[in-house]
């Protein structure tokens, strides 16, 4: 939830590459958490960390973003000119 008060202040193409590679990521090591969890029998861990990508999803309802500032931020960071 910090990130949502800063996300129009910062803005970095490298980090924001990170960021995409991480929403990648995040499936496939919840589900293999969730293994680990349950392998050890600690099932209740097991099933937040298997599940958690879609418990998360709810927490985007609460903070919109707004498209247009972003990509404007990144626009002039990778060198584009506005045209009008």
């Amino acid at each position: 939830m910090l990130w949502a008060a800063i996300r129009y202040a910062f803005v970095d193409a490298g980090l924001a590459s990170i960021g995409a590679l991480l929403v990648l990521l995040k499936w496939p090591v919840c589900i293999g958490m969730g293994i680990v969890f349950a392998c050890k029998g600690d099932y209740p861990s097991a099933a937040i960390s298997a599940l958690w990508p879609i418990v998360v999803i709810p927490l985007g309802l609460f903070t919109p973003t707004m498209i247009g500032p972003l990509q404007e931020k990144f626009m002039r960071i990778l060198g584009y000119e506005k045209r009008e």
